[in-house]
């Protein structure tokens, strides 16, 4: 293993990593080999090519909004936007992916591939659609994931509101009078559920 210096993700500071840890401020840090760097190199060679092509933003023509259009959809209002050229950009994005891919396996940590790309200077947006499939989380895996959280949530608060409902009216109609439920964990998990994806929707559009 060759002894290279590396900038620690934690203190900032360059040095040469032994036994796995950064000899400035002690955090764990995986010692660098020349594999590893060559592949982390190579990803920004890849990187620099993205950001020279840089990312079309256009006014949506639906909900006015500046944004970059992806998948020939405004991600603001997801209206279908036309005239857009993103294949290119998408195809290298996808090599990069693979690429980060590949330093994994030699390797690489998330946080250093995510530092590395930020350095490149690549939008905090893009990386995180990177850092996602990286993780094996592609973007819209996760959309159709918070969606069905969406629906789960509504299913179980609209379920546990009618429970409540009919067996309050039941109880309430009995000339005797008689007893109800208060389905009230239903409705907190459905309810919080239901909030939780909708900011996780928000925040990935």
């Amino acid at each position: 293993m060759s002894e290279l210096t590396i900038t620690c993700p934690h203190c900032g500071q360059p040095v040469v990593v032994k036994n796995g840890r950064c000899p400035n401020c002690e955090c764990e840090v995986m010692e660098e080999t020349v594999p590893r760097r060559e592949a982390l190199q190579e990803i920004g060679l890849q990187t620099r090519n993205l950001i020279a092509m840089s990312d079309p933003t256009i006014t949506c023509p639906h909900c006015g909004q500046p944004v970059v259009v992806r998948n020939g959809r405004c991600p603001n209002c997801e209206c279908e936007v036309k005239g857009v050229p993103v294949s290119e950009r998408e195809a290298l994005k996808k090599t990069i992916v693979a690429k980060a891919l590949a330093a994994r396996a030699k390797g690489a940590s998330f946080g250093e591939l995510e530092t590395g790309l930020v350095n490149q200077g690549v939008g905090v947006e893009l990386v995180k659609e990177i850092m996602l499939e990286v993780r094996g989380q592609p973007p819209e895996g996760v959309a159709a994931r918070n969606h069905r959280e969406l629906r789960h949530g509504l299913y179980w608060l609209v379920g546990g509101i009618l429970v409540t409902v009919i067996t309050y009216s039941s109880a309430s109609s009995s000339p005797g009078g008689g007893t109800y439920v208060i389905a009230s964990g239903p409705m907190i998990v459905g309810g919080y559920r239901f909030i939780k994806a909708l900011i996780n929707i928000s925040q990935h559009r």
